[in-house]
């Protein structure tokens, strides 16, 4: 799957490092950020111990791959921006998933996106940003992913979870993540 992480801070670099093992992944982030991973790849401390190179980008203007899901890991008060400045990489087949705290990010995201092209998550991991291209894991936890509208993307959310699992990251579906939220 190819993946894009808009966001690349603490909890979108340690989600992007475990879901490169099995996919195409591409992170957003900081200028800082992206230039210490390109120069040395990006290292997860603690919990989880791993250096890997991934690619990582400023912005999404040359990804020059189509994107089958995106995730924003953004801090709320940065949705609205976040997903004005990602919407030309957004395709027919392409899934957003919130994984942020807050509550009016689904409002914000479903003003660029259609309703039933939404997902949201919620995840307990706890994880410090050190220094650029470093993070610490301080905490596992579990992570909670939904559609807005559960029988048309039943399946689709099954897969994201499986693949989420497959790379280590304890992930259940939730047939209300809106309450999970």
């Amino acid at each position: 799957m190819n993946i894009v992480i808009f966001g690349a801070g603490a909890v979108g670099s340690l989600f992007g490092a475990l879901l490169s093992k099995n996919n195409n992944v591409v992170l957003i982030g900081r200028k800082s950020h992206v230039d210490a991973i390109r120069r040395n790849g990006l290292t997860i401390t603690g919990k989880t111990q791993l250096n890997t190179k991934i690619p990582a980008e400023t912005t999404v203007e040359n990804l020059g791959i189509p994107v089958d899901l995106l995730m924003l890991t953004v801090k709320s008060y940065d949705t609205w921006n976040a997903i004005n400045s990602v919407k030309n990489i957004i395709n027919k087949e392409t899934f957003v998933l919130s994984l942020q705290n807050g509550l009016d990010n689904i409002e914000k995201i479903s003003k660029v996106v259609k309703h039933e092209k939404i997902l949201a998550g919620t995840t307990t991991h706890a994880v410090v940003f050190n220094q650029p291209g470093i993070v610490t894991h301080t905490g596992v936890g579990y992570t909670v992913i939904g559609s807005l509208v559960n029988k048309k993307n039943k399946e689709v959310v099954k897969n994201i979870v499986t693949m989420f699992n497959n790379a280590g990251i304890k992930t259940k579906n939730s047939k209300d993540i809106l309450s999970e939220i």
